[in-house]
């Protein structure tokens, strides 16, 4: 009683509140129960209780609010061109240069593989076949992207002669991109090599 600075019959009441409503209530919402007479007690709690669910649903009103503003002002141009087109381009000149990365290191485990003799025949020929089966299934897949860019811009893609030159700021945002992205790639493959 003391403690929660309520009277005998104040109490009382409060026991006729369900468990789990009184376990949501906080410390200002027992302050105005101290303060309200006994026979309110039940109305004030169904008050509160009320009170806590519109401020849930202002504030998850709120947060749509703000979400559905963000995605309006979502930038439909960046460099002059069109968003989407500038994610392409830049995610092309970064994937492309972890995967030339991932090639050259491959090419380099490939002369080992068939330089290193001594090791079992049987454990090469494995590695060996791994190591055809896994680019062969990434050699399909460039060879149907580049057939599928073909098809659609046939005549228009002939050469590098004829690609849209970067801006500067462009060139700047792809290799500050392309940085982070093989950062994270070099940090995952020290973090495989160490376990």
């Amino acid at each position: 009683m003391s403690l929660l600075n309520f009277s005998q019959k104040q109490l009382t009441e409060l026991t006729k509140v369900p468990i789990e409503t009184l376990k949501e209530l906080d410390d200002e919402d027992y302050e105005v129960l101290a303060e309200t007479s006994s026979n309110a007690i039940k109305q004030q709690v169904a008050n509160l209780m009320k009170e806590r669910d519109d401020l849930q649903i202002a504030a998850a009103q709120a947060i749509n609010d703000l979400q559905h503003e963000k995605l309006r002002k979502v930038p439909q141009v960046r460099f002059d061109m069109h968003v989407f087109i500038s994610e392409i381009r830049k995610d092309a000149i970064c994937n492309t240069e972890l995967l030339n990365e991932a090639l050259v290191n491959t090419i380099t485990q490939i002369t080992q593989l068939c330089n290193n003799r001594q090791l079992d025949f049987d454990s090469r020929v494995s590695a060996a076949q791994v190591l055809h089966h896994t680019w062969a299934a990434i050699y399909t897949q460039i060879g149907t992207a580049l057939e599928r860019l073909s098809g659609e811009f046939a005549g228009h893609i002939e050469g590098i002669e004829h690609l849209p030159k970067f801006t500067k700021a462009e060139w700047q945002y792809v290799e500050t991109e392309r940085n982070r992205l093989l950062e994270q790639f070099l940090l995952n493959k020290q973090s495989k090599e160490i376990k």
